[in-house]
């Protein structure tokens, strides 16, 4: 069911991206729901909070290992539930031991096409005082800069796909950085 939830999330954000620079996203729903330009071929980024709590990072990693997904990259991005408050109940470096625990394990038992996890963001956007999207303080982090290498070799016509099973931060932080790469994630 999140697997589904995770698609429909995606659906709708690559849509609405594709909508602001072109104006409509073509799509059919034969055998599936198939959007014009993302096939097996797609570049693809997994980015969550935690592992093992569902199981599409398990189902993606196999797809990579037999070829049938293009994953370039795998985030680790902060759980910044209570964050607002001062209060983050998740610690990144916790999180994030669990990613290399599992890559190391995987890799170990002979899954090749996965890339290493790397940290996402581990800290939250702030809204500037100005309220512009345009004025907030963006993080540099490892997953950001993973994002905008790919989003950088993809095209509109060919997207790069961000799986996000967490908050988009590293997504935001990538796009604040360098808005050009809006119409091709």
């Amino acid at each position: 069911m999140r697997y589904a939830y995770l698609l429909l999330l995606l659906i709708a954000s690559v849509q609405g991206v594709i909508a602001q620079s072109t104006g409509k996203i073509s799509y059919t729903i034969s055998n599936g729901l198939q959007i014009a330009g993302v096939d097996g071929t797609n570049p693809v980024i997994y980015d969550n909070d935690y592992l093992m709590e569902t199981p599409e990072d398990a189902f993606l990693w196999l797809k990579a290992h037999n070829g049938e997904v293009n994953l370039v990259g795998n985030i680790n991005t902060r759980d910044m539930y209570g964050c607002e408050s001062g209060n983050c109940s998740f610690n990144h470096d916790y999180t994030f031991s669990d990613w290399t625990n599992t890559y190391k394990a995987v890799t170990e038992m002979g899954l090749k096409n996965i890339p290493a996890p790397v940290k996402g963001a581990g800290e939250a956007l702030t809204k500037p005082s100005s309220g512009r999207i345009e004025d907030t303080q963006y993080y540099v982090s490892e997953g950001s800069e993973v994002i905008l290498r790919e989003a950088r070799k993809a095209s509109p016509s060919k997207p790069l796909l961000v799986l996000i099973g967490g908050n988009p931060t590293s997504v935001a932080n990538a796009y604040l950085k360098d808005p050009s790469i809006a119409d091709r994630i």
